[in-house]
């Protein structure tokens, strides 16, 4: 196997994995929602998830997406939820952008150069 199909095929299965990472995050979030578990009022047990979900929910709660009561009970912080995916666009966006443009850039040098057809 060349090193290009290498990294083709690690790339694949990286982003299948956080493809798969994500969907067990926003299964959590829309179990929360579901159950109206929005507010401290409102806050249920911490439902039976599989391990992955799990292992999200706690992440969730290191970030404070999902807070807890002193009772143990759990609910969705929906404006905290809100700002962390506006920062994290910013983020994506401000390391993109950059890249796409290179890339643009670096195509149109080639082809001038007679390097691309």
């Amino acid at each position: 196997m060349r090193t290009v199909e290498v990294l083709q095929l690690v790339s694949a299965l990286g982003g299948a994995v956080a493809t798969f990472i994500a969907a067990m995050e926003l299964r959590v979030v829309k179990l929360l929602k579901k159950a109206g578990a929005l507010t401290p009022e409102t806050a249920m047990e911490e439902p039976t998830i599989n391990r992955v979900m799990r292992w999200r929910l706690k992440n969730l709660i290191q970030r404070s997406i999902v807070r807890t009561t002193g009772e143990g009970r759990i609910y969705l912080d929906e404006e905290k939820r809100s700002l962390i995916h506006a920062a994290r666009r910013k983020r994506v966006l401000a390391v993109i952008l950059p890249m796409l443009i290179l890339v643009v850039l670096l195509i149109i040098w080639l082809h001038r150069d007679g390097r691309l057809g």
